[in-house]
C-alpha cells in the first residue's frame, strides 16, 4: 500500500487537507489497479502526482500504463524509478516503489515488441511511419521498441510509390 510520508508532503508546502487528498487518492488508485480498472488507477495516480511528485505515485502510473497495452511508456517511467532514486536511502514507500520497478522492468521489458528494418538498399528520404511513430535514416537501421497492437505502416521516399500495409505487432 503506497502510504503518504507526512513528513516528505509537509516539506513539500502541502496542507492536511491536501495530505488528506493525497491519501484518498492513493487508496482509490490501488483499488482501480487491483480490480483492472487501469484507466481510474492512472488518473487517481496522476492527481496524487500533481500534488505530490513522488516514485510511489510513478510507480502506479506505469503499472496503470502496462495494463493499458503501453509498454513502452511504462518500463520508461520505470527505468526512470531506478536512475532517480538511491534504493539504500530512501522511505519505505520509495524504496519499495524501486524494488517493485525494477522487478516488473525485468519482467515486462522482455515483453516489449521491437522493430527492426532490413533495407536492400539505401533509398533517399526514406520515411517509415509506424503508427504515429516516424523512423529516418539511422532510427530504421536500429531497433525500435513499440506497443503490441495493429499499426498501419506507410513507406514513402522520393521518387517511388507509397507503400501502405497494416501489421499486428504482437
Amino acid at each position: 500500500m503506497v502510504w503518504v510520508c507526512t513528513a516528505t508532503a509537509h516539506a513539500a508546502g502541502l496542507s492536511q487537507k491536501q495530505i488528506q487528498q493525497l491519501q484518498t487518492l492513493s487508496e482509490l488508485g490501488q483499488e482501480a489497479c487491483e480490480r483492472g480498472d487501469y484507466e481510474s488507477c492512472q488518473r487517481a495516480f496522476e492527481q496524487a502526482q500533481e500534488l505530490l511528485p513522488w516514485a510511489p505515485h510513478r510507480y502506479y502510473i506505469a503499472e496503470a500504463l502496462v495494463g493499458r497495452g503501453r509498454l513502452v511508456e511504462g518500463t520508461a517511467i520505470w527505468s526512470q524509478i531506478l536512475k532517480d532514486n538511491d534504493p539504500d536511502d530512501c522511505h519505505p514507500s520509495v524504496c519499495q516503489a524501486v524494488r517493485k520497478a525494477r522487478e516488473r522492468l525485468n519482467a515486462v521489458e522482455r515483453q516489449v515488441p521491437r522493430l527492426q528494418f532490413k533495407l536492400t538498399r539505401d533509398y533517399e528520404d526514406l520515411i517509415v511511419r509506424v503508427g504515429e511513430l516516424e523512423l529516418t535514416g539511422v532510427q530504421l537501421k536500429s531497433e525500435t521498441r513499440v506497443n503490441p497492437g495493429r499499426y498501419l505502416l506507410t513507406a514513402t521516399a522520393r521518387g517511388h510509390e507509397e507503400h501502405r500495409a497494416s501489421y499486428e505487432v504482437g
